[in-house]
């Protein structure tokens, strides 16, 4: 099994790629070809400058597959399995570092605690109409769940004379005779009740064999460590021992039908989904297991929110302020409801006009903060980019403009809030990941349009990504003035 680290939207050749996996050209090429019908593999033309690429726009994406063309461009954060071929894919914003796996480490646990609000086990990974079996997410949760409750357990109760377990006292009054000692009745003999773990059940046999087998698919495919899981030892029986797939499936749906516990319904289950599914080494191109995103811009820019304290959804009236809140709001309601929405006119056929409301502005992050005396009031956008911003080198992975547009509209939404409420100072500013360890002022957005109507310029900062990551899994706060705004 082959296990290499790849860069999140690095440009690819396809000679490099073939190199990496050590491959021919044939299982080169169909691996990117199921990656790509994923969409976790996109086509760029290749172009002199062969840059690193923070976004893809439509116009960038190519269709057309000719290898000595195009680059490959990896849309992904996490784990990829694919035949005999594991991609370690890591955040784009760590450039210069070479020891990769503490860093994914911590990124796999950044997006599980983000992806915590949904099914406890995601037995399978939607693409579309199509579903494709998640067997890593379930290797995960079959080891974790051992360590936190051990082995399948199944006890039989067992009764008998004298015994060190509970008194069975109806039992024992209506099968036994009493002496009588003082005049107080006396049993002989008393029957008690205990539970025996059934240490040779079936079950728990069968549970020993999955994990031993999930140990060592991924110890081969050095996952223990970026997971940080212990493996199990190796079971005293193969799994082959105990039965094929039909019958170990067959005797899993008979104990489903007699177990309500909990837990036990739940671990049947996702023992039968490991059993009746391939191997993470197959043939089978199209057969991928996958643990991540492609989305993480949503997950940095969800943590942000967390760490500072978003205030979009917190009631006027409990906000920090200079004074009581203007009369001009209802307290009740939150700050999101500030902004209005614009409305479409349309014309009857009587030549009067209807209304109807379209969604408005959406801001990723509000507050109101006093900071050295002064209150604030604080739109912050975190944005997944790399931004190059030097002075001898060309601008290149910056937000779009649209972006740039927003913030300036979302300072004047709250124009009216802002003055009406006593707040002198405000700050507008955009937050990049990067694999520093301080938090670096990047410095600032100017765009001269908004500025005649006296709006703020966009600062830019850029955030030690681990130091966010460790204060989010901690469940940490941060305090805003460490942006120094």
């Amino acid at each position: 099994m082959i296990s290499i680290f790849i860069r999140e939207m690095r440009r690819y050749a396809f000679d490099e790629l073939q190199t990496l996996l050590n491959g021919s050209h044939y299982n080169t090429r169909e691996i990117l070809k199921s990656l790509k019908l994923k969409g976790i593999v996109k086509n760029v033309r290749r172009n002199p400058e062969e840059a690193d690429l923070s976004e893809l726009t439509d116009e960038e994406e190519i269709y057309y597959d000719v290898p000595e063309k195009i680059f490959y461009v990896f849309k992904y954060v996490g784990i990829i399995a694919v035949k005999d071929v594991i991609l370690k894919c890591y955040p784009k914003y760590l450039k210069k570092t070479t020891n990769y796996a503490p860093l994914l480490k911590q990124v796999l646990r950044v997006i599980e605690k983000y992806d915590s609000r949904s099914q406890k086990i995601n037995l399978y990974a939607d693409f579309g109409e199509k579903t494709t079996f998640n067997r890593i997410a379930v290797m995960i949760f079959l080891l974790r769940d051992y360590y936190d409750y051990g082995l399948y357990s199944d006890s039989r109760e067992v009764i008998e004379e004298n015994g060190r377990g509970e008194i069975l006292w109806d039992k024992t009054i209506n099968n036994t005779y009493a002496v009588l000692n003082d005049d107080e009745p006396c049993y002989p003999c008393l029957y008690t009740r205990h539970h025996i773990l059934d240490e040779q059940n079936f079950f728990r046999r069968l549970h020993a064999c999955v994990l031993s087998r999930i140990s060592i698919e991924m110890e081969e495919a050095g996952l223990l460590e970026l997971f940080d899981i212990t493996g199990v030892p190796q079971a005293e029986e193969e799994l082959e021992d105990l039965g094929d797939e039909d019958y170990l499936i067959y005797r899993l749906e008979q104990e489903l039908d007699v177990q309500f516990n909990t837990r036990k319904p739940v671990l049947l289950r996702t023992i039968s989904s490991y059993i009746a599914n391939k191997q993470i080494a197959t043939d089978d191109y199209e057969s991928i297991c996958l643990f991540g995103t492609t989305s993480f811009h949503s997950v940095w820019e969800n943590i942000c929110n967390a760490v500072f304290e978003d205030q979009r959804a917190t009631p006027m009236g409990a906000l920090q302020l200079p004074g009581n809140l203007s009369q001009n709001y209802d307290g009740s309601k939150s700050l999101e409801s500030v902004i209005a929405h614009p409305i479409w006119h349309g014309k009857k056929d009587d030549g009067t006009y209807f209304a109807k409301k379209a969604k408005t502005l959406n801001p990723d992050f509000l507050a109101v903060r006093k900071i050295d005396g002064e209150y604030k009031f604080i739109i912050l956008d975190a944005k997944y980019y790399t931004p190059q911003l030097a002075e001898n080198k060309k601008l290149t992975g910056q937000p779009e403009l649209e972006s740039i547009t927003k913030q300036y509209l979302y300072e004047l939404a709250y124009r009216d809030f802002i003055e009406s409420n006593g707040i002198k100072s405000v700050v507008n500013c955009f937050l990049f990941p990067t694999e520093e360890d301080f938090v670096r002022d990047g410095g600032y957005v100017e765009f001269s349009i908004f500025a005649r109507a006296k709006l703020q310029n966009i600062a830019i900062r850029f955030l030690p990504a681990k130091k966010v990551f460790d204060d989010y899994l901690a469940g940490r706060k941060i305090d805003i003035e460490i942006l120094n705004l």
